[in-house]
């Protein structure tokens, strides 16, 4: 969540996105046709996250219920950014997993078995 935040949400951080791609114009129509919305419905995305973020993850405010918002447009706009820098920004980083989905279950299982191991 944080990190996602630093990527879509943080429009002055040095991690923001249009701080990385080169054509920014071209990343955000393809971005948004690939979470299936247009700029408001991910600007209340947006919105969401950064609620959630300042009120239940940074700071405890005095919202009395915690709503935590879907991860799918999260997880989506993050696994398009992942294979988007790898195709159109970093030739650099050509040795890393094409598709993120692949890189994600191997994280997964390896921490599974850290996990398990840790629990014995």
């Amino acid at each position: 969540m944080l990190e996602w935040c630093k990527l879509f949400a943080d429009k002055n951080g040095k991690h923001y996105w249009k701080k990385i791609v080169t054509d920014a114009e071209s990343f955000r129509t393809k971005l948004l046709a690939h979470i299936g919305t247009d700029e408001a419905g991910f600007q209340k995305e947006i919105d969401t996250m950064l609620r959630y973020r300042d009120k239940f993850i940074a700071h405890l405010d005095s919202d009395p219920v915690m709503y935590i918002p879907s991860l799918d447009i999260a997880k989506k706009s993050v696994w398009f950014y992942y294979a988007y820098i790898l195709n159109h920004e970093a030739a650099s980083l050509a040795s890393l997993a094409p598709d993120l989905d692949y890189g994600y279950s191997v994280a997964e299982e390896e921490a599974g078995k850290v996990y398990v191991k840790a629990a014995l």
